[in-house]
């Protein structure tokens, strides 16, 4: 993986944690651990993004602008796992 974390902050570094353990999850050799792994990526997301829509909220952005820089990054972050 190419780096692009670097100058981003914490926020991306997130994303490429949870985009290594869905790697990780897609690779389970049964359902059940798939499903695990599905679940808690899910949790660890979303927990994640209220997070960080309520700080960004607290420094007076809308979450819509917040949801569209998360998806530029998160684009970023898949790209640099290619």
């Amino acid at each position: 993986m190419r780096g692009v974390s670097g100058g981003r902050g914490r926020w991306l570094s997130r994303f490429e944690i949870i985009y290594g353990n869905a790697k990780i999850g897609a690779k389970c050799p049964d359902l059940d651990s798939m499903g695990w792994w599905a679940k808690l990526l899910d949790e660890t997301l979303n927990s994640e993004m209220e997070l960080h829509r309520a700080f960004r909220a607290g420094q007076g952005y809308h979450p819509a602008v917040v949801d569209q820089e998360q998806a530029v990054l998160a684009r970023e972050v898949a790209e640099a796992f290619e």
